[in-house]
């Protein structure tokens, strides 16, 4: 999964997805949100079982596919990034 993305947009719509996910839940995935790069679009998903959360953010994307992540590390690591307009992502699966 290859994209670029507005920093701003990405860190402002993972928190709000981010704001119903348990960290201490006794099923791991809860812990994690679900990330679909597709056509130029980002689709972000979360739920606690009771409450979902789907949001969409626009994206140049080079290579499309999908991914769960743990919800608190990603939040942290973009946080934690230069302040720039935009970041470029690629994640690479190991299986």
């Amino acid at each position: 999964m290859d994209f670029r993305v507005s920093r701003e947009a990405f860190l402002r719509v993972l928190t709000h997805v981010s704001s119903i996910v348990d960290s201490r839940s006794t099923i791991p995935i809860l812990s994690n949100i679900y990330l679909k790069c597709e056509n130029n679009q980002i689709e972000i998903r979360s739920t606690d079982m009771d409450i979902s959360i789907r949001e969409f953010v626009s994206c140049d994307s080079t290579k499309n596919g999908e991914a769960t992540v743990n919800s608190r590390i990603l939040t942290d690591i973009i946080r934690k990034t230069k302040r720039t307009r935009l970041l470029n992502v690629n994640w690479k699966v190991i299986a």
